[in-house]
C-alpha cells in the first residue's frame, strides 16, 4: 500500500511525500526481513530499496542512490543463487542496469559501469534465449546502454556491434505483430548508430540511418496529430 502509492506520487512528481513512504515501505519489509522467514520478504526488501533509489537519483541524491541500488543488488545476488534463480534474475539484471547508470551519470571509471553493464547483458542474453518475447526488449537496450558506454570512451568497434545488435533485434520486433510498441525504440537505436557513423566519417552509412530514424519519427508525429 505505501509502495502502490508512494509510486503514483512519484510519477505525479509530488517527490518528497513519495520519498516519505518508500521509506516507510522499507522499514517494515527490512524488520520482516530480518525475522524468521528471510526468504518472504527480501524480494519486496530490495523493491522497495530499488524504488527509492530510482526517486534519489532523479532527485540527484546520487550517493544515496547508490547505497540503495548496492543493497538492492547484493539481495538479488543472493536470491539468484538459490533454489529457483529464474524468479529473480530479470530483476538482477534490472538492478545491475540501474547502478551502471548512475556510475556513467557520475563519471565513475567507466570500468565499473562496464563490469555491471556486462553483467546485466549477459542475464538477458541467456533469458531471452529462453523467452524472446518477454526479454528481447531488455536485451536490446542493455545493448544499446554498454554500446554508449563504449562509444563514450573511444572503444568504437565494441560500440558498432553493440549498437548493431540492437538495431536487429528492434527490427525483427518492429516488424511483428505490434510494430508501434518498438519503432520508436528502432529510431533512437538507428540514430545512435548514425551518430557513431557521423563522428568516424562515415557519413553515407550515417545519412541512411537518421533517414529512417525520421520517417519513424515523422508517421508518429502524423499519427498523433490524426488522432
Amino acid at each position: 500500500s505505501y509502495n502502490n502509492l508512494a509510486i503514483l506520487y512519484s510519477k505525479t512528481n509530488r517527490l518528497a511525500e513519495a520519498e516519505e513512504l518508500y521509506k516507510k515501505a522499507s522499514a517494515i519489509w527490512e524488520r520482516l526481513a530480518a525475522g524468521e522467514n528471510p526468504a518472504a520478504y527480501e524480494s519486496d526488501l530490495a523493491i522497495s530499496y530499488n524504488n527509492l533509489a530510482i526517486l534519489y537519483s532523479k532527485t540527484n541524491r546520487l550517493a544515496e542512490a547508490e547505497e540503495l541500488y548496492k543493497k538492492a543488488s547484493a539481495i538479488w545476488e543472493r536470491l539468484a543463487a538459490g533454489e529457483n534463480p529464474a524468479a529473480y534474475e530479470n530483476s538482477l539484471a534490472r538492478s545491475y542496469n540501474n547502478l551502471a547508470n548512475l556510475y556513467t551519470k557520475t563519471n565513475r571509471l567507466a570500468a565499473e559501469a562496464e563490469d555491471l553493464y556486462k553483467k546485466a547483458v549477459a542475464i538477458w542474453e541467456r533469458l531471452a534465449a529462453e523467452q524472446p518475447a518477454v526479454y528481447e526488449s531488455d536485451l536490446a537496450d542493455s545493448y544499446n546502454s554498454l554500446a554508449s558506454l563504449y562509444a563514450d570512451i573511444n572503444r568504437l568497434a565494441e560500440a558498432e556491434d553493440l549498437y548493431k545488435k540492437a538495431v536487429a533485434i528492434w527490427e525483427r520486433l518492429a516488424a511483428g505483430e505490434n510494430p508501434a510498441a518498438y519503432e520508436n525504440s528502432l529510431a533512437t537505436s538507428y540514430n545512435s548508430l548514425a551518430i557513431l557513423y557521423a563522428d568516424t566519417n562515415r557519413l553515407v552509412e550515417a545519412e541512411e540511418l537518421y533517414k529512417k530514424a525520421s520517417v519513424i519519427r515523422e508517421r508518429h508525429t502524423e499519427e498523433v496529430h490524426l488522432e
